[in-house]
């Protein structure tokens, strides 16, 4: 994807725009930005408040969905061959959540391909992601791809040769918390949970002159403990399901959760398992302009960032602009 690519992270809460410019020796951020989603703005409000902060108009625009607002089922598929998979996965799907398969948009990845494929299928209402287009165009972008948040940061974990074939990311929000199970290098499971706030987004991507938390540290932790508590729940009944053991051998974290500084330590301790923060300024082939640089923070933009590098040659994602939306 040549020339001005625009990575356009949208949660619950904020919208985060991160703008590269690709070339023949990788990818220059030029511009990053923040913007809260206010109750009486909303979403077209913040977009509005990103254009006031930074030129959002590129050649080529990739967003993503809430992860709350998408539908996951693990199935087992009686054959291997994808176009089989994809003929056929919209009906099974039909079957395990309450809408006829003519109002969902449906895509998957292979989670383990044999006679019999193991497949995580994910479905989003079509009158939703007509909305949620219908918001973004009016606002000027129109975007190329529309995946599911942190997905992108997860496919740039496992293009990086450290990372081990089974782990656990992390997005810690203000509003939802976010779970992304990837298994022998697979995506495997994703799930989102209500949460307190652990810390706030913030509307300035320069967080060091600002106030990191206003809760105790004590909640914080508990906070923190109910979520890891319910992430192993969740695993320990999709072991059950697949009849499979899960060892996440590594647990990365990001969001607005990092900005916490013993959300690693806190992380680490509930879950027994090695912990890292995501920070794809690791990146070899991406620079940062020295504007970009001073005010960058990897829990709050690296999904963006991750969403303007996304390559459809390589990795694993979703695109829900498909079928009537393509």
């Amino acid at each position: 994807m040549p020339g001005k690519i625009l990575g356009l992270d949208i949660s619950e809460d904020s919208v985060t725009a991160v703008q590269v410019l690709s070339g023949l020796k990788g990818y220059q951020v030029t511009a990053c930005a923040q913007v809260i989603i206010e109750e009486d703005g909303g979403l077209e409000g913040a977009l509005k408040g990103l254009f006031e902060q930074m030129d959002l108009k590129s050649d080529t625009y990739l967003t993503s969905i809430p992860a709350e607002h998408a539908s996951y089922r693990n199935l087992q598929m009686p054959f291997k061959d994808t176009k089989k998979i994809r003929q056929t996965l919209p009906f099974e799907i039909e079957t395990v959540v309450p809408f006829p398969s003519e109002e969902l948009v449906v895509d998957f990845t292979i989670i383990e391909r044999a006679d019999e494929s193991e497949v995580l299928g994910v479905s989003v209402r079509k009158a939703y992601i007509a909305e949620y287009l219908a918001q973004l165009q009016a606002n000027g972008i129109d975007p190329d791809v529309l995946d599911i948040r942190c997905v992108p940061t997860v496919s740039w974990l496992l293009k990086q040769e450290e990372t081990p074939d089974n782990g656990l990311l992390l997005e810690i929000g203000a509003r939802k918390n976010l779970m992304i199970l990837f298994l022998k290098r697979h995506i495997a499971l994703i799930r989102a949970f209500a949460a307190d706030e652990v810390a706030p987004a913030s509307a300035n991507s320069d967080v060091s002159n600002n106030e990191v938390n206003t809760l105790a540290p004590e909640e914080i932790e508990s906070r923190l403990r109910t979520f890891c508590t319910n992430v192993q729940n969740t695993m320990h009944a999709f072991a059950w399901q697949i009849k499979k053991e899960i060892r996440p051998e590594k647990v990365f974290f990001t969001g607005s959760g990092a900005l916490y500084p013993d959300t690693g330590d806190l992380l680490k301790g509930f879950l027994d398992t090695p912990v890292e923060q995501v920070d794809l300024r690791g990146n070899r082939k991406v620079r940062f302009e020295s504007g970009v640089a001073r005010v960058w923070n990897p829990g709050l933009m690296d999904n963006a960032l991750a969403l303007a590098l996304r390559d459809d040659r390589q990795g694993q994602g979703f695109n829900f602009r498909k079928d009537a939306f393509e």
